[in-house]
């Protein structure tokens, strides 16, 4: 599993009404499938991360937080799934 975020926005625009946002996907590389979203919203200046139809989730005022946050999960996710748990049988034997 290698995530990456599609792009980040610059909240440097003059936006200053609520409810202007971005949506950009985060894609899992190895795979080629979305398996989340940022949002960057421009009043307040946040980004909202979701992942895995909301399992992880954060907000974050920078697009390094978000970048961050992304890699974390990525690297939990491939720690756990890097376990060579025996299986029932040789538990049993």
């Amino acid at each position: 599993m290698r995530l990456e975020a599609e792009q980040h926005v610059s909240m440097r625009g003059g936006y200053r009404e609520p409810g202007v946002y971005w949506e950009f996907s985060v894609i899992d590389r190895a795979t080629g499938l979305a398996v989340g979203f940022i949002r960057s919203e421009t009043h307040p200046g946040m980004r909202y991360v979701s992942l895995f139809d909301g399992k992880y989730q954060g907000q974050f005022a920078s697009s390094q937080e978000c970048d961050a946050f992304i890699k974390g999960v990525e690297t939990v996710l491939n720690h756990m799934t890097s376990f060579n748990l025996p299986t029932v049988d040789a538990q049993a034997a």
